[in-house]
This record gives C-alpha cells, sequence and structure tokens, in this order.
C-alpha cells in the first residue's frame, strides 16, 4: 500500500497483514495510521457501508490475524477527487485557533482552492493551527453517505441514514459525534 499515489486507484492488488495483539478485542473499524484514504473493516462493516452511496471505492480483502485464526478484513480504499469542485468557497471557511488559548479562534481564511489552504496552513506555527471552520458543498453535489473533508483536518463525515443503520447493525470500533461544519446547500 505504500506505493498507492493519492486520490488513485492501484495497477496491483495492494496486500496488507495486520497482526492483532493477543488482547485487542475484535472490532468492525480498526484504524490505522497508514494511509490516509483507506480503512479497515470486517466482512459485517464492508457488507454494511456497501449498501450505501460512497464515493469511487474498492474492498481489497486483507490479512488480520488474532490469536493463531485469520480474520475476514477488507480495505476499504477510496478516491474523493471531485472534494474541491463541489465545495462552495464562497460559504467555506477555515479557522485558525491558538492551541494555547483555549483553542480561541485568531481569524477566519476564506477558502479558494486547496493549494491556497495549504499555503495559509503553513503560515502558522505551534501553537497556531488550521482547522475546517466550515465546509458547504454546492447542492449539486453528489449525496454521498460517507465522506472524508481532506487537508482541513481529515475528518471522516457519516450520514445520518448511514450512521443509524451501522448503530442498528451494532458495527464495533466507531463512535460518531454530530458535526455543524459540514452541510450540502438545498
Amino acid at each position: 500500500i505504500w506505493y498507492i499515489e493519492h486520490n488513485s486507484f492501484p495497477n496491483f492488488e495492494p496486500v496488507l497483514d495486520i497482526s492483532l495483539h493477543s488482547k485487542s478485542k475484535r472490532t468492525d473499524f480498526i484504524n490505522l495510521d497508514v494511509n490516509t484514504t483507506g480503512y479497515v473493516v470486517s466482512k459485517k462493516l464492508k457488507d454494511a457501508l456497501s449498501k450505501f452511496n460512497l464515493p469511487k471505492h474498492k474492498f481489497y480483502k486483507i490479512n488480520v490475524y488474532h490469536k493463531k485464526e485469520i480474520l475476514e478484513y477488507y480495505w476499504f480504499y477510496f478516491v474523493i477527487d471531485d472534494f474541491w469542485e463541489h465545495l462552495n468557497t464562497t460559504k467555506s471557511f477555515a479557522e485558525i485557533v491558538n492551541a494555547d488559548n483555549l483553542g480561541i479562534i485568531e481569524k477566519t481564511i476564506n477558502i479558494e482552492s486547496k493549494s491556497q489552504i495549504l499555503k495559509e496552513s503553513q503560515l502558522y506555527k505551534f501553537p497556531y493551527n488550521c482547522r475546517t471552520g466550515k465546509i458547504v458543498f454546492k447542492s449539486n453535489s453528489p449525496k454521498y453517505d460517507f465522506y472524508k473533508i481532506q487537508c482541513l483536518g481529515y475528518h471522516k463525515v457519516f450520514s445520518d441514514r448511514l450512521v443509524n443503520h451501522l448503530r442498528q447493525e451494532n458495527i464495533t470500533g466507531l463512535e460518531f459525534k454530530r458535526i455543524s461544519f459540514f452541510e450540502i446547500e438545498e
């Protein structure tokens, strides 16, 4: 997976082997800090996600070892290559916060483009941080049930519909919090 270019699917079958600690609990979602657009999911979570409107994606079978057993897991790899074209830049903004001052918002920045936000965030060093203020998608944007905000905190965003389904299915390993900084125009 280390050879996969950002925002594109590989032209090879990725190989990922994971060994869980013997005291770890089985869970449907395993958070690995290996790739910003991929997650390790159980077959149960894969089946649940497959019923919803997702961005371009593939599920690659992987090996997860736990207590001398091989568990059925998949690497859920997705490509969000249309984030910036669907963003309403007049209503979206980033915030500069001061970590030393209880996260007080020092200033807001209009979002014009990815390169502009990346340059802007590099101007601020600790204790200052650039984070998502508000992300507004245009009304004609895809109505995904799962999305990931890139470049401003890398937040995973689930639709209410998907969250309710995952709760009904007793999916483990995920904790959901309501967010107010993401919306799609009506």
